[in-house]
């Protein structure tokens, strides 16, 4: 088998593992004899998210708790510090889409509040009081936002990740911060490929100068684009130097590609003057 098919076959089959994944999610017919509180079934319809009341209806379930036992996967986990949590996943073929209904709920008493809701394949609600959240991209890329308790809700600690079809993490977004006095940084990467890409964010304030130096890149290695905060792209290169102006004061994204499969070594210097 020549590379491009069996490149085609690996991607097939990392597809029918994320639906598999999804599937499991989802907990379609797979939850049914799990017996849910009353409160914690009217906690998950009235929390504003009409998708779910929408495809209730539709699947002509005898009650909304049939529903839910039928079409989401719950189970619990009590944190540390005391609370109970009551983690939801799924919603059925209906709800699901590239990725399925995530709620947290927090028990206290009888009654159940969201502390956290939001779309992914799985969360993983931690006794230390952290939560992951796993969304999916695509066909080889998952993103891993990591959430905190604060007591009363689960925060967006920005701890994201993007993790390849091969297991490699690395951060989805890294801020770029010049030394003390200095007006140019080096970054590297060593975890590059096409559709894994490397996010960097740059501040700049308008009539300054940011030039842009690949140091060092090898065969795999593809481009660098900055865009602007507005979003406007503002150059891509493949080598050597370029400089440009900046047009607004904010933050800037650069954005480094990989050329292929193969994972790709660099080095790039920002500067701003």
């Amino acid at each position: 088998m020549d590379r491009s098919r069996m490149s085609c076959v690996l991607r097939c089959l990392r597809l029918l593992l994320v639906a598999g994944a999804v599937a499991v999610a989802s907990g379609v017919g797979a939850f049914a004899s799990v017996t849910w509180p009353p409160a914690l079934v009217s906690a998950l319809f009235n929390d504003g998210d009409a998708a779910i009341e929408t495809c209730a209806q539709s699947s002509h379930a005898a009650s909304h708790a049939a529903y839910a036992q039928t079409n989401f996967n719950l189970h619990t986990v009590a944190l540390r510090s005391g609370p109970q949590m009551f983690v939801l996943e799924g919603g059925g073929s209906c709800v699901c889409g590239q990725n399925c209904k995530v709620e947290i709920f927090a028990r206290q008493g009888d009654a159940y509040t969201s502390v956290l809701s939001t779309y992914g394949i799985s969360a993983e609600a931690r006794p230390d009081g952290s939560a992951v959240i796993t969304v999916h991209d695509s066909a080889d890329v998952i993103f891993r936002a990591t959430y905190r308790w604060n007591g009363t809700k689960y925060v967006d600690v920005h701890d994201e990740e993007v993790l390849y079809a091969r297991n490699i993490a690395k951060p989805a977004l890294r801020k770029i911060a010049f030394a003390p006095g200095a007006s140019s940084e080096v970054v590297t990467g060593t975890k590059l490929a096409a559709g894994f890409e490397d996010h960097y964010q740059l501040d700049g304030a308008a009539g300054q100068t940011a030039t842009f130096t690949l140091v060092a890149r090898d065969t795999h290695f593809d481009s660098v684009t900055i865009i602007a905060p507005g979003g406007t792209e503002l150059g891509t290169f493949q080598r050597g130097t370029l400089s440009v102006k900046l047009p607004e004061t904010g933050t800037y994204a650069l954005l480094v590609n990989g050329a292929d499969e193969q994972f790709s070594k660099y080095a790039l210097e920002i500067a701003i003057h």
